[in-house]
Parts: C-alpha cells; structure tokens; sequence
C-alpha cells in the first residue's frame, strides 16, 4: 500500500516538471521566434521620393478674385498667380497647369511631401465662332488648280454661300485646332449661319494636307 503510495506520488511530481520543462521550452522558442520577425524601423537615405495626390495640400482656391471651396468647371483658366510652397517658402520651379476637359490639376515636378499650393481661376470671355473669326486676316486664295500649302497662321479665306459670307482655312494654317474629350479636330469652315465644319484627327495633330486642302476646295 505505501509503495503504492510512493509511486503514484513520484508519476505525478514527474509530470508536474515535465510540464514546467515544456513550458519553458515553448518560451524560449516563441521569444527567439518574435525576435527574428520583428519588424524595424530604418531611416531612409536621402533621395527623389514621389508622393501621391494625397500628399498635396491646396491651401487656397480663388475664381475671379473670390475664394471658392472648390475648383470651377467650365470655361476657366488657372492664371500665373497660382503657385506652390515647400516649407513656408515660395517655390517657381514647380510649374501648375489644368486641363478643364478632363478636371486634372498637373504639379511638375512634384517631389517633396506636404507641398502646398494656391490656385486662382479667371473665366475665360466668351465669343461667337464668327466673332472669333473675323479677328483673322484675309487672305488671297488664288488658284483652286493645285494645293495650296504656303503657311497661313491667323489667315482665312472668305466666299458666299446661301447664308451669307463664308470662312474657311487653307494652306498649312496651325490655329485652327480644337481640342474635345481627348481627340483633336480641325476647323475647315465657318458657314454664313455660323455653324462649323470640323474635320476629326485622331489624338493628335499629325494632318495630311492634301486631304484638308481637298474638303476646303470642294
């Protein structure tokens, strides 16, 4: 009965160490193993970093002269007296620029976190496409034989048609490009009405002459 006892005794004090030895164990290996995963901080060298949209602080917005919460939409124009600060201090080599088509503002470049810039809009007047027309020199057409390619920047041509005096391009005019949802098109005439002919050119300005040359003349 004792020996009995005894043993029953020493199994279950073997058991308790046991235990105590698996715990410690079990420490041991789970302190190594955050020590080998833990994470750090490392300080960055210095270098070009670029930072998200996030990153920039519009502090201001002006239209007309007047703050405004948000920027406008239509015929706007971002003025010279936008720009940007890095630190307090005044920064012109950061260039501003937006595109009302698609409501993109531009920062170039934009390399230092927490830059702040202020935006001022001015509306843009407003004319008639015969208003804007008038304001371009006539000139002489000549021949209808051949392709007419001689350059005529701020230059158009006038005939009749049913509703009154005509405009239209010829020659390798470079202003008469407009630009609308992403594509480009080329103004070919003004009708007497005011209504325009436009030609569509893809995305970008690249022209073949001979056919704008040839919808003029016909």
């Amino acid at each position: 009965m004792k020996i009995e006892t005894l043993n029953r005794s020493h199994l279950k004090r073997n058991i308790i160490i046991a235990v105590i030895v698996i715990a410690i164990i079990s420490a041991i290996i789970l302190t190594f193993t955050r020590a080998k995963y833990r994470s750090y901080s490392v300080p960055l060298i210095n270098g070009t970093i670029n930072y998200s949209a996030a990153d920039l602080n519009i502090v201001a917005i002006t239209v007309d002269g007047e703050e405004a919460d948000t920027i406008p939409t239509g015929n706007y124009e971002l003025t010279e007296e936008s720009y940007c600060e890095v630190n307090g201090n005044r920064d012109d080599n950061i260039s501003l620029s937006y595109d009302n088509d698609t409501q993109t503002l531009n920062v170039v470049p934009f390399t230092t976190k927490g830059a702040k810039c202020y935006l001022d809009f001015k509306e843009l007047p407003s004319y008639t496409m015969q208003e804007i027309i008038t304001r371009y020199n006539i000139g002489n057409r000549g021949s209808f034989s051949t392709p007419y390619t001689s350059t005529t920047t701020n230059t158009v041509f006038t005939t009749t048609d049913w509703k009154g005096t005509s405009y239209y391009f010829a020659g390798n005019p470079t202003d008469n490009w407009v630009q609308f949802a992403g594509f480009y098109w080329r103004i070919v005439r003004v009708n007497g009405d005011g209504s325009v002919r436009l030609i569509y050119n893809g995305t970008s300005t690249s022209v073949n002459q001979h056919l704008l040359t040839f919808l003029i003349a016909n």
